[in-house]
């Protein structure tokens, strides 16, 4: 009994080493897909999704709009304000109150 035991161990041994060796390239080929699956994902993913880094800089972006809108508006109530004194100046001069 046991020499039969011992030869149908080795048989089962060497089976099991032919089905790894024919599943291995498959195994590998459906891990490359699944690999290059979560690749595609997750570049899609970062190219589709603000980071915080992108959406601080749209921020500084905008502020610096409103920067530049509030400098025109302030520069446009300060011309507003000296063409009133030149006017004012021009009637004291005048002698017109």
């Amino acid at each position: 009994m046991t020499s039969d035991n011992q030869d149908t161990t080795p048989t089962r041994f060497s089976s099991l080493v032919d089905l790894s060796k024919d599943l291995l390239p498959i195994l590998a080929v459906i891990g490359f897909l699944i690999g290059g699956l979560f690749f595609l994902i997750n570049t899609s993913v970062a190219a589709i999704v603000p980071t915080s880094e992108s959406r601080l800089l749209d921020k500084i972006a905008d502020n610096r709009i409103e920067i530049e809108l509030l400098r025109k508006d302030m520069n446009t109530q300060f011309e507003g304000v000296n063409q009133r004194l030149d006017r004012i100046e021009q009637l004291l001069q005048n002698g017109q109150p």
